[in-house]
Parts: structure tokens; sequence; C-alpha cells
């Protein structure tokens, strides 16, 4: 049976109180709908293992088995990918993430085009500005936005002339209030990647333009070949080089340079 593939929207129009539905497969029970409301966008999870820190909450019901699921709206189009619950139990409790459409569309075509996610980096350690830190640092001209704590040497923030105590409050034309947001636009974006970023320098709006980098400090694409943190480049090996050595599963090293596995021969 041919089946029509789900558009996509654009979970950047998502708003909060609008109506959504959760489809999956909760404790095994196939094609399960539920519906629920968008509770919050940009929301943060402590979770060390998560990725993504970025998260669209709403109250649709959300058990084992919906993850991968799909979160779309009254007109079915996809807003976000069903992720994870808050719960002290394991159990729904009406918390629930998903992650946002527009993310997920990035990840699938760096999945395809490179191999793996790409994730542009700006250089910078922050905190979301409070009334405390703004007081302190006498931040009179906004209430909101990412103090930048501290600058990378050669990072993508220092090269475009951004300084410990400004406080960034737009990414690209969108507002970044709190770090979920500044995330989510960071989630979009790729090493090589040119973006617009406002800030305040002494209570003074400034517009720069930056070139994120990816985490080794280039402008350049990575690709899955490319060297882990342990110092090696990998490469599945083919069914004859397996069959040649006489094994049935294994990768190929096929580069190395300084790191734990150089330093252990």
């Amino acid at each position: 049976k041919t089946l029509d593939p789900i558009s996509f929207g654009n979970s950047d129009d998502v708003k909060v109180g609008e109506w959504a539905v959760a489809v999956g497969n909760p404790f095994g029970f196939n094609s399960s709908v539920t519906a629920g409301i968008i509770s919050a966008k940009g929301r943060g999870v402590s979770e060390g293992s998560v990725g993504i820190k970025s998260f669209i909450q709403h109250d649709a019901a959300v058990n084992p088995g919906n993850s991968g699921g799909a979160l779309v709206n009254t007109n079915g189009d996809l807003i976000g990918i069903n992720t994870m619950i808050y719960s002290q139990t394991g159990n729904y409790a009406g918390i629930s993430f998903a992650v946002p459409s527009n993310i997920v569309k990035k990840i699938v075509t760096d999945l395809k085009q490179y191999g793996t996610v790409q994730r542009a980096v700006l250089g910078i350690s922050y905190e979301e500005l409070n009334a405390e830190k703004a007081k302190e640092h006498k931040i009179t001209a906004t209430k909101g936005g990412i103090y930048v704590a501290k600058v990378s040497d050669g990072g993508a923030a220092m090269d475009a002339g951004i300084k410990e105590g400004d406080v960034i409050v737009k990414l690209n034309g969108a507002e970044v209030k709190n770090s979920g947001e500044m995330q989510e636009e960071m989630s979009k974006l790729r090493p090589g990647d040119k973006a617009t970023i406002q800030y305040y320098r002494d209570n003074k709006l400034k517009t720069t333009t930056v070139t994120f980098k990816n985490d080794q400090g280039t402008t350049s694409i990575t690709k899955s070949s490319d060297f882990t943190s342990l110092g090696c480049a990998f490469m599945a090996l083919t069914g004859k080089e397996k069959e040649d050595l006489g094994i049935t599963n294994g990768v190929k090293v096929t580069g190395l340079k300084d790191g734990k596995f150089k330093a252990n021969g």
C-alpha cells in the first residue's frame, strides 16, 4: 500500500495554547492518538544524556512506547517528535516533550548529506540574564537575554567581536531570552553558517555577523569518518574485508592523530 509522507510544519510558528495531537505505540498499543495543548516552547531539560536542550512541552498523554512518534497540529502537519516525559513514576504525569520539527528536519538533512549531525559552535560560556545579574552589572537596557560569561580564544564569537559582559538578545533575527531559546536557534545552524547577532554592551544595542565553527575550531563541515575524541577516524569494513580477515564485525582505523589511541600504541 502506498503511504503519503507527512508534511513538515514550521515549529517556529507554534504558539503556546494551540492544540496538538500525539501519535505512538504506548505500552505496545499501536497507532494510539492522544490530544493536548502546547504548554511551553524552548524548554530546557537538565538531562546529561540529552543532546538537544530545547523542546516543545505539551500535555498530550505520552507513555513508554510513544518516543519517536509524531506530534502534529490540527492541520496534520508534523511540529515535533515526541521524545520524553517528566515523571516520578515513569508514566504520564501531564508533562511531555517533543523535539521541534525544524530541528528534526535539519538533523535528517545532516545525516543524509554528511553522515553525522552538524553542530555549530559559537565559542562562549553563558548564563541567563536575571534581575540579580542585571543589577550586579548595571544592565538596564534589557530584562532578558544571554549573558556572555566567557569568550573562547579563537572562537567564532571572539572573531565577531563579542566580549565578556555582552548580553545577546537576538540570533539570526530570533529572540533569545533564555538558554532554551539560544539552544534551539543554535541547533538549526552548521559550521560555516553566517548569522547576525544583536547584543547589548554598556546598555547600547549593537549588531555583528558571526561565522560559526565546529568543535575542532574550523568552519569546515565534519564528516562521519572524521576523527573522534579518541584521536581516531574509523570506517566500517566491507563484506569482502570481513571475509578476508575471517571476522564477522569490526571497524577499520583510517586515520590517527594525537589522542588516547595513539598514546596507547
